[in-house]
């Protein structure tokens, strides 16, 4: 067939170009799907909506693979095909599958009868066997653990993948199979529920560590312990190990972690599962919820004790190494104190517009030098080392660390505050 295509990826969000890029590795001939006319030139003149490391450059360096269209009839051609947009989730982080179902049913109308479709959106158990039917039973669902900031080296280089099918018992298709292979690394078979609870279980677990880490860290500080120490004698124990998420901060945020609280308490209403496990569920989201609004308890002490003028933010991703802000602490700080108060932010790649008294800057000394409490909202690696700084001016009275970034003990006559 006439230009054929190694793989297809439909739905040109963080998810799906992330995905395509990263197959850049291993397959000669990407087709890249969107219905948004738009958003596909953007990508074609690289002008991307996601700040992820290597992103532009990998996706410059392979651009003769790349074929990028609007066009579904072109699907027809594709020897794989990837559902790969991200799920739209509201302002109470529940899920809103209707974009995933309609591109699927536009994937199946176009698509060659044979040609296997993985769907790779993140989905609720049981939506992959509802969409599934006699006509179209080469179906998989694929378990993707992106990382906004590391998007694109976990698709790139997975530890493992996770395939939900029909029947685990039947054979892969070979050409699906044949891909996966190229990554040289394990590969696990199981049932569509399977896979899907899968994606949802590890989102909880790195839930429970964020969550343990704040209240521990919180229990530290009144007892006068070093939570810094702590987790570093607990990354040396082989059971928890050196990346688990112990380090302290202002509860979970993005949108992914905060979805799948949502549909695993979901699932416990939906099933009738005991209620004591719902009780474990909304403690998580207490306590999240509780810690996320740290920042904002020492802002009001400070405004309390003293008259201030204007506040710094360091940071407005919700997450360093990214530009995203879905769920960010400092675009919800900025909102709620730019209304009595003048607000200069800075960060590497997220950009906020339109806010009454706030101002963006593109330099981090110029926020030191104006604001009399700084305060540090995610952990780029641009606000390590700031402790010269911030000691040649006499502006800066009040520092806000909650991820003891700064060393206290190298600055002077500042009050630090931290974890």
């Amino acid at each position: 067939m006439k230009n054929k295509f190694n793989i297809a990826f439909v739905g040109m969000s963080h998810l799906g170009l992330n995905s395509a890029v990263a197959s850049s590795n291993y397959v000669r001939k990407i087709l890249c799907i969107d219905p948004q006319k738009e958003k596909i030139d953007k990508i074609k003149n690289f002008k991307l909506d996601y700040g992820e490391p290597g992103l532009t450059k990998r996706l410059k360096q392979f651009k003769n693979k790349f074929f990028f269209s609007t066009q579904f009839n072109l699907l027809e051609r594709a020897d794989l095909i990837y559902l790969a947009t991200d799920t739209k989730t509201d302002k109470n982080n529940v899920s809103n599958f209707s974009i995933i179902r309609k591109l699927f049913k536009k994937i199946i109308k176009n698509k060659n009868k044979k040609t296997p479709v993985i769907i790779l959106s993140q989905v609720f158990p049981g939506f992959t066997e509802n969409l599934v039917s006699s006509k179209n039973k080469e179906v998989y669902y694929q378990v993707e653990t992106l990382i906004f900031g590391k998007a694109l080296s976990r698709a790139t280089y997975p530890e493992r993948i996770i395939v939900g099918c029909d029947d685990e018992k039947r054979e892969f298709n070979k050409k699906y199979h044949d891909y996966l292979k190229k990554f040289k690394c394990k590969i696990i078979k199981t049932n569509y529920q399977s896979a899907e609870l899968t994606k949802i279980a590890i989102n909880l677990f790195l839930i429970s560590s964020v969550t343990l880490s704040n209240s521990l860290a919180e229990i530290s500080k009144k007892l006068n312990a070093d939570w810094n120490k702590i987790s570093s004698a607990l990354k040396l124990d082989k059971r928890i190990g050196p990346h688990a998420y112990l380090k302290p901060g202002l509860g979970i945020s993005g949108g992914n972690l905060e979805r799948d609280l949502e549909n695993i308490l979901k699932l416990v209403k939906f099933k009738k599962v005991n209620s004591v496990h719902k009780k474990l569920f909304l403690n998580f989201k207490y306590i999240s919820n509780h810690m996320s609004y740290w920042v904002e308890r020492k802002i009001n002490k400070i405004l309390s004790l003293k008259k201030i003028k204007n506040i710094g933010i360091l940071g407005i991703s919700y997450k360093e190494n990214t530009n995203s802000i879905k769920n960010s602490r400092a675009v919800e700080i900025i909102k709620k104190y730019s209304k009595k108060i003048n607000i200069f932010g800075y960060d590497p790649l997220a950009k906020i517009n339109n806010v009454k008294n706030f101002t963006q800057l593109d330099n981090i000394n110029e926020i030191i030098k104006k604001t009399e409490v700084i305060i540090i909202m995610n952990s780029w690696k641009q606000f390590f080392n700031l402790e010269n700084k911030i000691n040649k001016t006499g502006v800066c009275k009040y520092i806000i660390d909650p991820f003891a970034i700064v060393n206290k003990d190298k600055l002077k006559k500042k009050k630090y505050i931290c974890h």
